[in-house]
């Protein structure tokens, strides 16, 4: 895993593996802090993009609101369905249809799960609870 870099280094922490630091040998036998080369043509260890620390608030406040009547062809109401099929609710047969009263009623099930305010209506904070980003 890449820990640090440098303006000439990366550092890297890895476990398990094989290999040479410092003139020594490694056989798998352990974890070890390595510093290589930015120039080097080999790939070092694996990081973490360094994302905006509310990236998933933002992307969930650019979905749509959705109430009952929202139309079957809808992407979005087809992703609702979908999330709420995979959250425990059968009386959503398919992914496909409108946001009808089925919809609507597991919709404040959700809700009331989530502990968010009931009201059928598919918002950002409810988006939240059916993306578990809640």
């Amino acid at each position: 895993m890449v820990v640090a870099v440098g303006s000439s280094t990366i550092t890297t922490i890895g476990g398990n593996t094989s290999g040479s630091l410092d003139g020594e040998y490694f056989n798998g036998d352990g974890v070890y802090r390595k510093n290589v080369d930015r120039g080097s043509g080999r790939i070092y260890g694996y990081g973490r993009p360094g994302y905006a620390s509310n990236w998933t608030e933002n992307a969930v406040r650019k979905l749509p609101t959705l109430a009952k009547g929202a139309k079957a062809d809808n992407e979005h109401v087809q992703t609702l369905r979908g999330l709420l099929l995979a959250r425990s609710h059968p009386e959503i047969a398919t992914v496909e249809g409108p946001f009808d009263e089925a919809v609507e009623k597991a919709v404040r099930g959700v809700q009331k799960w989530g502990k968010v305010t009931v009201d059928g209506v598919v918002g950002p904070v409810t988006w939240s609870v059916l993306l578990r980003v809640h």
